[in-house]
């Protein structure tokens, strides 16, 4: 068995408390197949247990390369043990221990309390924040999946503590029904801050229609599926961690300061401003959105902004989903903003704002659309 150290620091990282596990005599390196619901598993649910392990073991021998070249820089960056450890619930609730490649220091819980991961924590090392947001740090739970804990697609495993949390949200208990998986139809459709309840919703609806959805045939699709649009996103994040923080900021040595937040951009996507207190009362002239990240965007237009008053605005943005076109929009204040370089022709002033979603639903707007946070 893979031996780690320090399994709950990073737990307590996302601010909850230390919690031992009592599930270490179960602790077994393989689990004989049983049945997702109970009792005695049938040729279907045999079938669908044995393409998820023999996925599993195919993937780790074809990634072994890839872990071992991540293993060696993690341990170059001399930030405590290669591997994490730690307690999630599985099926039935039965508790059982999550492998993935560490990305926080062991003390970061000394350094943080009980604050949030966040972006700006600048003693992180940019190749972590990498690791995280590819997720390839969660390479090692294809042997969760090979031991049978986990499956390919399935809720997210929780924490102990996440599960007290998270006992109002109705239904919630029913992704215990089934096991946990390395990725979420939630993860995969819905960005990582959405609220707890509208993902639940989403990861019971697949489990009401499982029985139609999983056969060994479609599980094989789902699995290859999920695979294109993981390695998608690990090459467009290897792409911008590449250009941005290794060739930038430690060859050329072009940035002059650690950037938190990678800018996504939009070209022309339509603003229009309104002051809050009026939103009867426009902004002369629509604005265009050039690029945004979590903390601000770049806009330009043909109107000055008055000094002291209050802006709101909309922005829009458009895509093609199953050929048919679709428009998104976010509903936004400023929170602060100040002019830019010289603007982009034909606009005669671009400014630099500091935004806040209006509400939760807008911030989810921004993070799936604009900032294309969600895998699909």
């Amino acid at each position: 068995m893979m031996k780690v150290s320090g399994a709950l620091s990073e737990d307590q990282a996302y601010g909850y408390e230390e919690r031992q596990s009592s599930t270490t005599k179960g602790d077994i390196l393989f689990h004989p197949p049983e049945n997702q619901d109970g009792g005695k598993m049938d040729p279907h649910e045999w079938g669908i247990e044995l393409v998820n392990r023999g996925f599993a073991a195919l993937c780790l021998i074809l990634a072994a390369p890839i872990m071992m070249c991540i293993a060696l820089l993690i341990y170059l960056q001399k930030s405590g043990p290669i591997f994490y450890a730690g307690p999630r619930l599985g099926k039935n609730k039965k508790e059982f221990q999550i492998y993935k490649f560490r990305t926080l220091p062991v003390d970061v819980n000394k350094r943080i309390g009980d604050s949030i991961v966040g972006r700006r924590l600048d003693f992180i090392p940019s190749f972590s924040w990498f690791l995280r947001e590819s997720r390839l740090d969660e390479l090692p739970q294809l042997l969760n999946i090979v031991r049978g804990d986990m499956r390919f697609i399935g809720p997210r495993p929780e924490r102990y503590e996440v599960y007290k949390r998270c006992l109002s949200i109705t239904d919630y208990a029913l992704r215990y029904k089934v096991k946990p998986g390395l990725l979420g139809i939630s993860q995969l459709l819905t960005p990582s801050e959405t609220p707890k309840r509208y993902r639940a919703r989403l990861d019971n609806e697949f489990h009401v229609r499982r029985k139609r959805l999983y056969s060994p045939a479609k599980t094989v699709w789902l699995i290859l599926k999920t695979i294109a649009l993981m390695g998608s996103k690990v090459l467009h994040r290897g792409w911008v961690y590449f250009s941005v923080d290794v060739v930038q900021s430690k060859i050329l040595r072009k940035e002059t300061h650690r950037r938190f937040y990678y800018r996504i951009e939009h070209g022309d996507a339509p603003m229009s401003l309104y002051t809050c207190a009026d939103s009867r009362q426009r902004v002369e002239n629509e604005a265009v959105l050039e690029d945004i990240n979590e903390a601000c965007l770049l806009m330009s237009l043909n109107a000055p902004l008055n000094q002291g008053e209050e802006y709101c605005f909309f922005m829009r943005i458009f895509f093609k989903r199953m050929g048919k076109s679709k428009t998104k929009t976010a509903v936004c204040r400023f929170v602060g903003y100040r002019s830019e370089r010289a603007p982009n022709a034909p606009y005669k002033y671009t400014y630099v704002v500091d935004y806040e979603a209006m509400s939760p639903f807008n911030q989810y707007i921004i993070d799936k659309y604009f900032l294309k946070k969600s895998l699909a």
